[in-house]
């Protein structure tokens, strides 16, 4: 029998729905063996996954690497690090850099520079806006995960990121969805509405706020609910795959839900920062809790934990979009002049393994909603997402017991800093393995960048 590159022994390991006490052998980054270890093949290594839960690698399937562009804020070397300190194994990066990723030539300059620097696997989003339709099927066929489009206008300091990736009017909005449904890629819309955002920014203006409480007053839920809607309706006109990207409203949960029921093809997600936060924290947070769209009330913030852990809301993603510290203490002063922060890549599996020893979710909730189903949705479930035997051996070892106190200053992020400063959290990812390769074992980064693939739906 021919000795195999590893053996993970006495592992609990989810395989099929659910925990089975077993061993794996894994070969040239594939998962070539499901057995108890006595009959496993000879190996060259074997990892003792005894004090363990196995579980298939996370999938960020929302975060900005900044890269190219704005290195200063993050790059795809630094926060890699961080998905694989945080149990990340494959990361889909969003195309909003400079140049944006909405030109053929963009992604696959992108795809190169990022295969220099990434420690765990990738895939790109690309950009579909009224400026780029007739590159859509072209960024399909160079492999695209999904398609990224805004209906609202990015911040003047963000326009060189915006080419390829806003749409103008309705009427280009339904050409973008047809060009997308061509190619049976996912529409992923960052649902508010524009005229309505326009509208309160300049009456609050006008009136000489410039508190952190005008941000949220400048996008009421209403702007999410006229923009998800008109999403809906043109997805359905269209065909399109439609995806609405962090859901931070109730109201956008029940319209959603009801798509569902219709028999629409719709998903949603999250990040934690809707879920374990609101606008109670914004005192507190200051500037780095401004996000788009805006944490709102306590009951709100409930109804979409409660949305998240039945599944109505699919699947977890962090949103990782980290400034300066220099560019978020513009906020202080005037709220106008504040940036949307999100820095959380790194803490978004242990804090929801927290919420799992809390009692407030299951591990298989966390288990599906960020491995399972983004990569059934996104086309790479034939490699991601599930242990099974010819996947990649993409795995993070979680102990549910171990604890710590989150700390900016030990991240790896660029930035060193999360709205998550000084939490405790219980359930921790210990060892995080990319195709068969060990990442990062107790935070410790282990690999050298460039390990890391670029990766295509299927």
């Amino acid at each position: 029998m021919k000795t195999v590159d590893i053996n993970i022994i006495n592992g609990k390991v989810w395989i099929g729905g659910q925990f089975i006490s077993t061993s794996l052998s894994i070969d040239e980054g594939k998962i070539v063996g499901i057995s108890q270890k006595n009959y496993l093949p000879l190996a060259k290594k074997s990892i003792d996954a005894e004090k363990y839960f196995v579980l298939p690698g996370m999938i960020d399937s929302h975060m900005h690497s900044r890269d190219p562009g704005s290195t200063d804020r993050e790059d795809f070397f630094t926060v890699t690090c961080a998905a694989a300190a945080g149990g990340i194994t494959t990361i889909f990066d969003m195309p909003t850099v400079i140049p944006p990723v909405s030109t053929v030539s963009a992604f696959e300059e992108k795809k190169e520079l990022a295969l220099k620097k990434a420690v765990v696997d990738f895939a790109l989003y690309a950009g579909a806006g009224s400026d780029n339709i007739h590159q859509i099927q072209g960024l399909a066929n160079a492999g695209a995960i999904a398609f990224k489009t805004f209906l609202i206008l990015l911040s003047p300091d963000r326009t060189k990121e915006a080419w390829g990736v806003y749409v103008s009017n309705d009427g280009m909005f339904l050409e973008v969805l047809q060009a997308i449904q061509a190619t049976g890629l996912i529409s992923a819309v960052h649902a508010e509405s524009n005229e309505i955002i326009q509208h309160y920014t300049k009456k609050l203006k006008s009136n000489g706020r410039k508190d952190i409480q005008a941000f949220g007053e400048s996008r009421p839920e209403i702007s999410d609910i006229e923009a998800t809607s008109k999403a809906l309706l043109f997805a359905k006109y269209t065909g399109a795959r439609l995806h609405i990207c962090h859901v931070g409203s109730r109201g956008v949960v029940e319209l959603i839900r009801q798509a569902k029921a219709s028999g629409q093809s719709v998903t949603s997600e999250t990040t934690p920062l809707y879920l374990l936060l609101s606008e109670e924290n914004l005192n507190d947070l200051g500037p780095s809790g401004l996000i788009y769209p805006p944490l709102r009330s306590k009951e709100n913030q409930n109804a979409l934990y409660h949305a998240f852990a039945t599944g109505d809301i699919d699947i977890m993603n962090s949103d990782h979009a980290p400034y300066t510290k220099e560019e978020m203490k513009k906020g202080l002063d005037d709220v106008w002049q504040a940036v949307p922060d999100g820095s959380s890549i790194e803490v978004m599996f242990p804090l929801m393994l927290n919420e799992v020893n809390k009692g407030n979710l299951t591990l298989k909730r966390v288990i599906k909603s960020m491995a399972e189903i983004p990569a059934c949705l996104f086309g790479i479930a034939s490699s991601k997402g599930f242990i099974q035997i010819g996947n990649d051996a993409d795995l993070v070892f979680v102990d549910m017991n171990a604890e710590k106190i989150i700390r900016g200053e030990e991240l790896h992020t660029k930035q060193q800093m999360t709205q998550f400063e000084g939490w405790k959290v219980k359930g921790l990812p210990i060892l995080t393995m990319v195709r068969g390769r060990v990442v990062a074992d107790h935070g410790e980064i282990k690999e050298e960048r460039g390990w890391g693939n670029f990766v295509r739906p299927n």
